[in-house]
């Protein structure tokens, strides 16, 4: 096989944390479309395709070293070394770009893609220019926005999650998880973006070891000593294991073979809360005017189906959990900025500015 011609949308230095050997060449997953167990399957063909990142690969050799940066602070955490301010912001960073880079991200940017296409076309017919939805065209889309967005995370507060407890953390072929507590479960709202107030980021890193990233205007975790806090309570774990049930594409991985027994147990009490789709989109026309502006509405499906002045919003959807981690705290009070338009509230207000 030609050299890198493989390339892994989930990184094998990634996988091999959750392996059930000494070198990692094996774990242990769960394929859900199957509902199916497998023993000792292969690190090396797992969350990978063909020239996925393309054939030149310019992004491939990019994407080599980035890996081979997270492997080197991964064995520090691993080894007992507390992580330092830059390691964190490296992670923190890496749960950004992987978020941006698997074949579930191309996918879902292909989705936007064609729902924005089939929007406009239906009011515009053919004035529309052609877009290139290839696979390596969304993935490389997909990742110029992550890389675009990593600004936005750069003010959150990062630290590890270590388990306490007999139950190990899991993970899957889509593995960083970005929710906010503060819009699902106070605002009741989906609307919100990497920069809105009350992001949260989670990436597992090892069957011990977790990442979470946390807007420090909106939570705390009063427990946390030098960057980490220790979850002892097995309900913690299932929380932060129940984020890689809803957004698992096809395959959860995990080191110990009992844990199988509890993974076919608890996927069909979630199933019905893993998205169908990733993103929604709403068509806008001019209401009226107003000082200052104009105010939108709801187009109807005839204002739809004729060309006019309007406005696409698209807004994404998120893994919702049934319970959140007990050691993030709301603070009293939180701090927001909004100025009332679609933006929201956000954690600077320079962002509105923008």
């Amino acid at each position: 096989m030609p050299d890198n011609k493989c390339q892994h949308y989930v990184p094998r230095c990634y996988l091999k944390s959750f392996g059930i050997d000494p070198e990692g060449l094996a774990t242990n997953l769960y394929n859900i479309p199957r509902s199916r167990s497998v023993r000792h399957a292969a690190i090396r063909g797992q969350c990978a395709r063909d020239y996925f990142y393309g054939r030149d690969l310019s992004l491939e050799k990019i994407l080599q070293e980035v890996e081979g940066q997270y492997a080197a602070i991964l064995r520090k955490v691993i080894g007992g070394g507390s992580a330092s301010s830059a390691d964190l912001f490296f992670l923190r960073w890496f749960a950004v770009l992987q978020y941006a880079r698997t074949d579930m991200a191309m996918r879902r940017a292909q989705i936007m893609h064609e729902g924005l296409r089939d929007v406009i076309h239906e009011s515009y017919r053919n004035d529309m220019p052609e877009i290139d939805l290839s696979d390596e065209a969304m993935i490389r889309e997909s990742m110029r926005v992550g890389i675009k967005l990593t600004k936005y995370v750069e003010d959150l507060k990062t630290c590890l999650l270590l388990n306490g407890t007999a139950t190990d953390f899991i993970t899957s072929d889509d593995p960083s998880i970005f929710t906010n507590r503060l819009h699902l479960q106070k605002w009741n709202e989906q609307n919100f973006s990497l920069g809105s107030s009350g992001a949260l980021i989670f990436l597992p890193l090892t069957p011990r070891v977790a990442l979470m990233c946390f807007d420090g205007q909106v939570y705390t975790v009063p427990e946390k000593d030098n960057y980490a806090v220790t979850l002892r309570d097995v309900a913690d774990i299932a929380t932060v294991n129940e984020l890689q049930y809803l957004k698992a594409n096809s395959n959860l991985y995990f080191q110990n073979w009992g844990q199988r027994v509890s993974i076919q147990s608890e996927l069909p009490r979630v199933a019905s809360r893993r998205p169908t789709t990733w993103c929604r989109f709403r068509v806008l026309v001019p209401d009226r005017e107003i000082p200052g502006g104009t105010m939108w509405r709801v187009a109807t499906d005839e204002e739809r189906r004729r060309p006019r002045e309007m406005l696409i919003t698209t807004s994404s959807i998120y893994p919702m959990p049934s319970a959140w981690l007990s050691k993030l705290r709301y603070r009293n009070p939180i701090r927001t900025f909004s100025n009332g338009s679609a933006a929201g509230h956000v954690r600077k207000k320079i962002w509105l500015e923008r």
